[in-house]
C-alpha cells in the first residue's frame, strides 16, 4: 500500500493515509517538506498556503513563548506605545487622494490588529 499525502482539490493538506475520496480529496505521493505551518500542493510542488497574516501570527506565537517576563513586559509597553503612536502618525498624513486614504485606513487597520494580537499574546502567556 502507498502513503499518500491527502489534500482538498484546492492542494490544501489534510493528512496522510493510504486511501482518499477521489471525488472531494487528491493523493500525492511526494512527502511534504518540513517547516510548512499550512503545506499546500500547487500542481508540482509543495509551497506555503499559509497567510502572511497566520504567518505573522505562528512566529510570534513562538517568539513570545521563548521570552522571559522582563522581555514581556518590555514588549508588552512597546507595543501599546506603537499602537498610539500609529494612531498620531496615521492622524497627521495628510494623503493627497481618496486611493491613498483608503490603502492608509487599511494599513493602520491591519498594523493594529497585528500590535492587539501580539498583546493578547504576550497576556496569554504570563
Amino acid at each position: 500500500m502507498k502513503l499518500y499525502r491527502v489534500t482538498d482539490l484546492n492542494g490544501n493538506f489534510l493528512r496522510d493515509d493510504f486511501t482518499f475520496d477521489e471525488l472531494t480529496e487528491k493523493g500525492i505521493e511526494v512527502d511534504v517538506p518540513q517547516g510548512f505551518i499550512s503545506p499546500k500542493w500547487d500542481g508540482t510542488q509543495w509551497i506555503e498556503g499559509a497567510t502572511p497574516t497566520k504567518l505573522a501570527e505562528v512566529e510570534t506565537q513562538r517568539l513570545v513563548f521563548t521570552l522571559s517576563e522582563e522581555n514581556r513586559t518590555s514588549i508588552n509597553a512597546f507595543l501599546k506605545t506603537a499602537i498610539d503612536e500609529n494612531k498620531v502618525y496615521t492622524a497627521l498624513t495628510a494623503p493627497t487622494t481618496t486611493q491613498n486614504t483608503k490603502q492608509i485606513k487599511a494599513l493602520t487597520k491591519q498594523t493594529n490588529k497585528m500590535i492587539r494580537l501580539m498583546l493578547n499574546l504576550l497576556d496569554s502567556a504570563e
